[in-house]
């Protein structure tokens, strides 16, 4: 009896419903949904609004009946239509996905927003986001437009929606689609991280890190420390920072290496780079030339430029490998590749003086280094 009592409980937040449709929901919830179905019908047959909706995910999902799409579109234009005063936003959203992925009709992205920005205007945080998105990418058929999928992300964080807090964040901290508001922009990325959204804990860190107003090493500390334990790499590298300068923690170049090493194992190219730089330097008790040349490398092939010419000077000049002219040459052909003004003029000169055979070589190397 206990268990049946917190099931009801739990579903008067999961599935909100008159009392007439509790043994409804209950069945839904429970799966037993032949039983489900034939509840929503009797309640829709009663002419409760509310249930069509139900009825129509139960065609959409398959769930007590065959999937038929068509009997779904048919139940959510009902409840969008008929339900309450505005039309239920679920449905709205659910007519949406189906045109946006032509499931039981042709597929129609235009159609697929209206519903969604129906659905947004009603308060469903979700569809806003997938405007926002819809306008972001200029998907077919709609022209890009960052103002608009602003006003729907602003709009769906109003609602909750935590991605979209963190879009409409960086929207403003940008100037994207306007005037640039760091105000606005960190309290919409507080806003997220306060939910635990990683991406807007490294923001929040950046901002109390970097950006005089908000100033607050403590809060840097914290949230992207935060940011880091769920993998964000860019976090990571902006504690390892901190614990080299000391900012908000003790000095620890210990642990700024350690933050370096994740980061780096993120992919993120500037850790590597950083960690190439310590391990090459001869004041901070870390000097391994090979290992500088490891992820150096690693940065290299991740697209950072300076890692590229420093790999490149390694090879040149044999520090942590012997030298290699040929490899030189690779790297100085790949760092031209990504910024051909400041190192075209350093490849052709090395470049010049190798053979063709060598020169080959280079080229060769060269196309299985870039990033």
């Amino acid at each position: 009896m206990r268990s049946i009592i917190l099931l009801l409980i739990a579903l008067s937040a999961y599935l909100p419903a008159r009392a007439d449709m509790i043994n409804a929901n209950l069945y839904n919830v429970t799966e037993q949904f032949d039983r489900a179905l034939a509840e929503y019908m009797k309640e829709a047959n009663n002419g409760n609004t509310e249930a069509y909706y139900w009825i129509g995910t139960m065609h959409y999902y398959g769930h007590g009946t065959t999937q038929d799409y068509t009997q779904a579109i048919d139940w959510f234009l009902k409840a969008a239509t008929e339900h309450g005063e505005n039309g239920d936003p679920e449905a709205m959203a659910l007519l949406g996905d189906i045109n946006y992925n032509g499931f039981g009709l042709d597929k129609n992205i235009k159609n697929a927003l209206e519903y969604y920005s129906q659905a947004a205007n009603l308060g469903h945080g979700q569809s806003g986001y997938v405007a926002g998105n819809l306008y972001a990418q200029g998907a077919e058929g709609i022209d890009a437009n960052l103002t608009y999928s602003l006003i729907f992300w602003e709009q769906a964080a109003d609602n909750g929606h935590t991605q979209s807090m963190h879009n409409a964040g960086y929207l403003y901290e940008t100037g994207l689609a306007g005037p640039q508001d760091h105000d606005k922009a960190y309290a919409l990325y507080l806003k997220a991280a306060e939910k635990g959204y990683a991406p807007s804990q490294t923001k929040v860190g950046l901002y109390a890190k970097n950006y005089e107003p908000k100033r607050d090493y403590a809060v840097a500390v914290k949230y992207l420390t935060a940011a880091a334990q769920k993998q964000q790499a860019m976090a990571q590298h902006e504690l390892g920072i901190m614990y080299f300068v000391g900012l908000g923690v003790d000095k620890d170049i210990t642990k700024m290496i350690q933050f370096f090493e994740k980061s780096a194992a993120n992919n993120y190219a500037r850790a590597a780079r950083d960690l190439g730089d310590v391990f090459s330097n001869d004041d901070l008790g870390h000097k391994n030339q090979l290992r500088a040349l490891e992820y150096y490398e690693k940065g290299g092939k991740l697209g950072d430029v300076d890692a590229q010419r420093k790999a490149a000077s390694m090879y040149f000049n044999g520090h942590g490998t012997q030298k290699d002219v040929v490899k030189a040459a690779a790297w100085l052909i790949v760092a031209a590749n990504t910024d051909p003004k400041a190192n075209e003029s350093d490849r052709d000169s090395l470049l010049a003086t190798l053979t063709p055979g060598q020169k080959t070589r280079a080229n060769t190397m060269a196309s299985t280094l870039n990033f």
